[in-house]
């Protein structure tokens, strides 16, 4: 196995035409530099990239085996000190490598972890000024790292933040802090493995930063569907709620069963969900319809949420 100093770690699940772009442009960035790339396929079929990259990246299968344990796979396969995570749709760059080189590879100092930031690339955000669930993303600020953090302050304009939750789709660790506090749970296979690892780096006081000298391009172009959406969300809170259920996850803090009223709401307003799809799209696509929108999804967005709460502990 080669020496390497930086290991990015790339779980994918049959997204090569978004995978493609990605790792193009992972390759470019580490050009010269002492990294790698490991692609962790854990689609149900085989990753078939162009023959450009041939002999350049590495290629291992998961077997649907769920993405923590395709970062797992993928950093015990990983020659670098340090490891880089980043979904197949996120875009890095010659300056976020600069930055690990200069103050990450052969750092004996104390742990700390970081996440990247990111926001989605211009021409993205251009994309969704034209469409209801474009303009709902970007009044919530969800098309940037901030605004996913849920952050009301002013976004800082450089430095590290300190935060409390990590975010796999930009994450970087040092392969030896990663081994220490033993990767991620395996059986937790989708959304809520970021909230079971930032736990027990909690609990270890290694401190987690989110870096703000350097931007990343989140591509998130086949998301942005109102249906791809939904669908994402759906899979995120069952995985989610399923590791609860399992006692993989402490119970969220927040409960249906403790607001009596909220739960009756949701359970009447379950059934018309076709209905609130049906509404949403008969809606004319006018920026004068936004608050009506954007309360339709808002409010699918709920429902979808609380099905999956009320699968996971059977009320």
């Amino acid at each position: 196995m080669n020496e390497k100093k930086i290991s990015i770690i790339i779980p994918t699940c049959n997204r090569e035409h978004i995978l493609e772009e990605t790792v193009a442009k992972a390759l470019d960035a580490i050009r010269e530099k002492s990294a790698e790339i490991i692609v962790v396929n854990d689609g149900d079929k085989p990753t078939i990239l162009p023959d450009i990259f041939s002999g350049k990246i590495k290629i291992l299968e998961n077997n649907k085996g769920g993405v923590s344990r395709a970062r797992n796979l993928g950093a015990a396969q990983a020659a670098g000190q340090v490891l880089f995570f980043v979904d197949d749709d996120m875009w890095i760059n010659k300056e976020i490598i600069d930055w690990i080189e200069t103050n990450l590879t052969d750092n004996k100092e104390e742990d700390a972890v970081y996440n990247v930031n990111w926001e989605y690339p211009p021409e993205l955000n251009n994309e969704l000024k034209e469409s209801k669930i474009g303009r709902f993303l970007l009044s919530n600020g969800y098309n940037t790292m901030w605004g996913r953090m849920k952050q009301k302050a002013v976004k800082p304009i450089s430095g590290l933040y300190l935060f409390d939750t990590i975010g796999s789709c930009s994450f970087i660790i040092s392969k030896q802090t990663f081994e220490k506090i033993g990767g991620y749970k395996d059986s937790i296979t989708f959304q809520g493995e970021d909230i079971e690892l930032s736990i027990r780096l909690n609990h270890l006081k290694i401190p987690i930063y989110c870096l703000f000298d350097i931007t990343l391009f989140h591509n998130h172009r086949d998301r942005i569907d109102i249906n791809n959406y939904l669908n994402r969300i759906r899979d995120g809170y069952n995985s989610q709620f399923m590791a609860e259920r399992k006692g993989l996850l402490p119970r969220s803090g927040y409960s249906y069963q403790k607001n009596k009223l909220e739960l009756s709401i949701y359970n009447m307003l379950s059934a018309p969900e076709v209905c609130s799809m049906w509404l949403l799209k008969i809606l004319p696509n006018n920026k004068i319809f936004d608050p009506v929108s954007n309360s339709i999804i808002g409010l699918l967005s709920g429902i979808i949420k609380f099905k999956q709460w009320k699968n996971a502990f059977a009320v």
